[in-house]
């Protein structure tokens, strides 16, 4: 003989509600999770600012925590020209941490093949830079190809939660090959948990349109 429990139309509206319940409890947690991550999560911001005094231009490059957490551990990707390598630094290698909303100049080391240094001149230092990365006597075929990926910045950090971070920009002129009139951007391509290397930020800008100049629509 077989005995069937019958369950009562109370006791099903009683099962609904305490699923519901424990639906809305899960929600907020989640919710709670997030907003605590986004308290505790750094976001390295990267600026060009131009300043002319009369006689020369300068153009500088800067990051800033434009986020709600210290940025700790900061590493910055070097990037490649032909034969010179930049490497980016902060004056204060030995402390590598950006504060909420610090901002700190970046400083690069020129390495020349096969083993020589060269030193970043403030005023022509980002001329060199612009000419080597954007050369003049480049395929025009090319250029929206290598504006995409030729001077990407690759940021690596962590937040005081213990997880890593990263920040993806590029530079380049809308107006190429014309770099006398340096109508260039600094473009944010992404601003992520995790780490990322340069191959993984290059197949990102590779797959990203440039901006125009002059938008077609």
């Amino acid at each position: 003989m077989y005995f069937i429990n019958e369950i009562t139309l109370g006791e099903i509206l009683n099962i609904i509600v305490l699923a519901g319940t424990a639906f809305i409890v899960w929600l907020y947690t989640k919710a709670a999770q997030k907003t605590n991550e986004i308290q505790e999560q750094p976001a390295i911001n990267l600026t060009l600012t131009e300043n002319n005094n009369g006689v020369n231009t300068r153009y500088t490059l800067k990051v800033k925590n434009v986020g709600r957490a210290p940025a700790y551990n900061v590493i910055f990707s070097p990037l490649i020209s032909g034969q010179y390598t930049y490497h980016p630094y902060f004056r204060d290698e030995a402390n590598p941490v950006l504060e909420v909303g610090n901002e700190h100049e970046l400083h690069f080391w020129v390495k020349k093949s096969p083993n020589s240094t060269e030193a970043y001149e403030r005023i022509l230092g980002f001329q060199f830079f612009l000419q080597r990365f954007f050369p003049q006597n480049a395929d025009q075929t090319k250029h929206e190809e290598l504006k995409r990926t030729s001077a990407i910045f690759v940021f690596n950090y962590e937040g005081i939660n213990g997880k890593k971070y990263h920040s993806v920009f590029r530079i380049y002129s809308k107006i190429w090959p014309l770099l006398g009139i340096y109508d260039l951007v600094s473009e944010l391509i992404r601003i992520a948990e995790g780490r990322c290397i340069y191959k993984e930020a290059k197949m990102l800008c590779s797959g990203k349109e440039t901006i125009p100049k002059f938008p077609t629509q």
